[in-house]
């Protein structure tokens, strides 16, 4: 983005396979600028079709998360007690 305007093949890309593609970023820790981090992918959001914009930013992400929550097996379970005991 060395204009400030995103790469049009990007954007065509993205169009052309709008659900394959999330925005995501290795920030780890430091949260202090998180915010700063997130801005500067509006640009490009604003770039997309709403319809894109949102699959891009939410909704593909939802899409791969389990429908139910993971669940242990007793015996995992008591595992993880026992090892939380000392035992």
């Amino acid at each position: 983005v060395k204009t400030g305007a995103p790469d049009p093949d990007w954007v065509a890309l993205i169009e052309a396979y709008p659900d394959r593609f999330l925005i995501g970023t290795d920030k780890v820790g430091r949260f202090a600028d998180y915010p700063q981090e997130i801005f500067r992918y509006y640009k490009f959001l604003d770039a997309l079709k709403a319809a894109t914009a949102a699959n891009l930013a939410r909704n593909n992400m939802l899409a791969i998360l389990p429908k139910s929550p993971a669940r242990l097996t007793p015996a995992e379970s008591a595992t993880i007690a026992d090892g939380a005991a000392g035992k």
